[in-house]
């Protein structure tokens, strides 16, 4: 349940980590499979840790032009995104 009153990462955090994750999959998944379209479309390759971070260079341009709090919330989402493509990364090595 949404509460009018949790922060902007309180938000991000919650639909990151809630049931929203699974309509696209794993976040780790979901960046590859972008990584994936993007080596297609630029001939250049992206790790998923990147995909999150041009996400987020896409709502800082958005806020730039014109402030919206999705922006802000999608920033901080992605921000976790990119933090739990590395942890996925990090146990793989473990």
């Amino acid at each position: 349940m949404k509460n009018p009153n949790e922060s902007i990462c309180e938000k991000a955090n919650r639909l990151v980590s809630g049931e929203r994750q699974w309509s696209y999959d794993h976040p780790k998944n979901n960046c590859e499979r972008i990584a994936k379209i993007w080596e297609v479309i630029t001939g250049k390759s992206f790790s998923p840790r990147e995909v999150a971070l041009c996400m987020i260079g896409l709502k800082l341009a958005r806020e730039a032009y014109h402030h919206s709090e999705d922006n802000l919330v999608d920033i901080a989402g992605y921000a976790q995104v990119a933090q739990m493509t590395m942890e996925t990364l990090n146990d793989s090595y473990e």
